[in-house]
């Protein structure tokens, strides 16, 4: 019988906790895991229920499966419509919204429910730290994975959207590589792990 494998992000909603503390566990040698060869971690769901009985934190027994819920915020509708065409072709099976100012991101975020966000952080008329902030104190939307995206990824700029919330960075121009990464760091794509070959 195969195993669950779970990724760092499965694990944190299976138990409730954010993917950095899920990380510190791991690297305090609490949680056993191991890497893909593209060095995402996963987790057997086995190690990670023996870690919470032993701790005594609850879980909740349950694990998303599938992300299926895309949001891109960009104030240039270009890159929203490539991130748009290229998720698509990574897995048909997502949708993919776009909004390219903030009132509009509210509304779809209300409406849509997006599990992960693509959020550019620097738009004009709009603060994407403030944004992130935001998503990420919300109870309503703190579970929302949020991926950054910036043309100026200076290590002021990368520091301060991670202490935002923001889970990963990703830098223009985005490359379809750099998109598949990063949803396989959260969800496997398509059966497919880091170190086989894509099919794009």
């Amino acid at each position: 019988m195969t195993k669950k494998v779970l990724t760092t992000y499965q694990a944190a909603a299976y138990c409730n906790a954010t993917p950095m503390t899920v990380i510190r566990w791991i690297n305090d040698g609490l949680i056993r895991s191991y890497k893909t060869p593209g060095g995402h971690r996963r987790i057997l769901v086995e190690d990670l229920d023996s870690f919470l009985k032993k701790s005594g934190i609850p879980s909740k027994g349950i694990y998303d499966d599938q992300i299926s819920r895309i949001l891109v915020v960009d104030d240039e509708s270009f890159i929203i419509d490539y991130l748009k065409e290229t998720i698509s072709k990574i897995d048909p099976n997502i949708q993919v919204k776009g909004a390219c100012n903030g009132f509009e991101a509210g509304q779809i975020i209300t409406t849509f429910k997006p599990q992960v966000v693509f959020l550019d952080i620097i738009m004009k008329g709009l603060d994407g730290y403030d944004v992130c902030t935001r998503i990420k104190k919300n109870p309503e939307t703190k579970d929302i994975t949020v991926i950054a995206i910036t043309g100026k990824p200076s290590e002021e700029n990368i520091e301060r959207i991670k202490r935002c919330g923001a889970c990963q960075v990703l830098h223009k121009p985005i490359k379809m590589n750099d998109i598949r990464r990063a949803l396989i760091d959260l969800i496997p794509v398509n059966g497919f792990e880091e170190g086989e070959q894509s099919k794009f």
